[in-house]
């Protein structure tokens, strides 16, 4: 598939809209669009519009950065989650996506098999899957707060880097 868009809006959002598909959002390499450009755009775009964010700057400029930079980025993230918690517009937006997940694995029967087969592994028994949804209603973000700082400490991480090996050049493969 082939969807043609431009890099940024070189018209008003509203007119554009009207004449493409996609967008690619270039200022995500600097910063991220305010929540209420992100809501806005959200609201006039029409059902099925792509919308493509460029990296961080940290992670993508001038090729991938070494995985330092990108770790330092994600521990700084999850220690503001630690010390801040998530907005109550955060949480709900977590479980509104994990019950949708939660409908669309059941959307065929692989998925179907998959989830109740996952459930009987990690809950105990297929059943307990069934009421996952109405588990995470309960959720609050006093809970996650408890949870990223119980849970999302130096020392219960596991940190793996994936160094890249150079390919084989074809003298050293007839060698």
């Amino acid at each position: 598939m082939i969807i043609l868009g431009c890099a940024g809006f070189p018209v008003p959002a509203t007119r554009y809209f009207k004449e493409f598909l996609f967008v690619e959002v270039q200022d995500t390499h600097v910063s991220l669009p305010g929540t209420g450009t992100i809501r806005r755009w959200r609201r006039e775009a029409p059902k099925g519009f792509v919308f493509s964010m460029l990296g961080p700057k940290d992670i993508g400029q001038e090729g991938f950065r070494d995985g330092k930079v990108t770790e330092t980025a994600l521990y700084a993230l999850i220690d503001q989650v630690v010390a801040d918690g998530l907005t109550d517009r955060e949480v709900e937006k977590a479980k509104n996506n994990l019950a949708a997940h939660l409908l669309r694995e059941l959307a065929t029967n692989n998925g179907r098999a998959h989830a109740l087969g996952t459930y009987e592994t990690m809950l105990g028994h297929w059943r307990e899957g069934l009421a996952l949804a109405s588990r995470y209603e309960t959720i609050t973000s006093a809970q996650v707060k408890a949870a990223a700082a119980k849970y999302l400490t130096s020392a219960r991480r596991s940190v793996v880097t994936l160094v890249p090996v150079a390919e084989p050049t074809a003298a050293a493969e007839a060698a």
